[in-house]
């Protein structure tokens, strides 16, 4: 319902609505019971454990939940596969193999080149 601002039951109303009243005897001791029993309600469950208490609460379930995608991120990134381990020794071994298949070679040749120059070439050398 509309009134005009210059009504002066406007104003005795609002004065009388907005007038500081005493509170009913016993009304504080009231809320604070009221207020300390709820607390007790909702008060956290105490635990031995701190990581379980992480887990129970929202945030530390969060913050869990992170801490363990970097240790498996960590385990899977910092353990070597053994089959990879394995194919860079067989890389590594083939490698070696064929650099010592030139070496032998390369000797051979000189082996050759050295006879030919010792004894020359049309003469033929006996393994005495």
């Amino acid at each position: 319902m509309y009134r005009p601002v210059d009504d002066p039951g406007l104003e005795r109303e609002l004065r009388r609505l907005l007038a500081r009243a005493r509170p009913p005897a016993g009304f504080r001791a009231r809320v604070m019971r009221r207020i300390r029993d709820e607390g007790e309600d909702r008060a956290p469950r105490k635990f031995g454990l701190w990581w379980l208490q992480l887990a129970l609460l929202r945030r530390g379930a969060l913050a869990l939940a992170v801490c363990a995608c970097c240790v498996l991120l960590l385990a899977v990134l910092a353990i070597p596969d053994p089959s990879d381990h394995r194919a860079s020794e067989d890389r590594a071994a083939t490698v070696a193999e064929r650099e010592l298949a030139e070496v032998l070679q390369l000797a051979g040749s000189q082996w050759v080149r050295a006879q030919n120059v010792a004894f020359g070439p049309d003469e033929e050398i006996s393994d005495d």
